[in-house]
C-alpha cells in the first residue's frame, strides 16, 4: 500500500481532508481490498478503545510510590 494513502487513511479518522485528499483516499478504497481490510481493523480497534473503561489511579498513587522508594533506599543504606 501506499504510504501517502494511508496517511490519508489515518488522518481522516480525526480530520477533515480537502476535497482532492478525499477523492483520492475513496478511489484507493475502490481499488484496494487490503487498504478496505486496513480501514475496517482501524474504525474496530476505535471503537473497541471507546468502549473502554477510563483506568486512572487511586488517590495519592505518586506519594505510596514515592514513600516505598524512600523506604527500600532506608533499608539498603542500613545495610551499608
Amino acid at each position: 500500500m501506499d504510504k501517502k494513502i494511508i496517511d490519508l487513511l489515518y488522518r481522516s479518522f480525526d480530520s477533515d481532508l480537502s476535497a482532492e485528499e478525499q477523492h483520492l483516499l475513496e478511489q484507493a478504497l475502490r481499488e484496494s481490498d487490503a487498504l478496505k481490510t486496513e480501514k475496517e481493523k482501524i474504525t474496530a480497534i476505535r471503537a473497541n478503545l471507546a468502549l473502554e473503561k477510563e483506568q486512572s489511579f487511586k488517590p495519592f498513587f505518586a506519594e505510596r510510590v514515592m514513600n516505598k522508594i524512600q523506604n527500600v533506599s532506608k533499608i539498603k543504606n542500613s545495610w551499608k
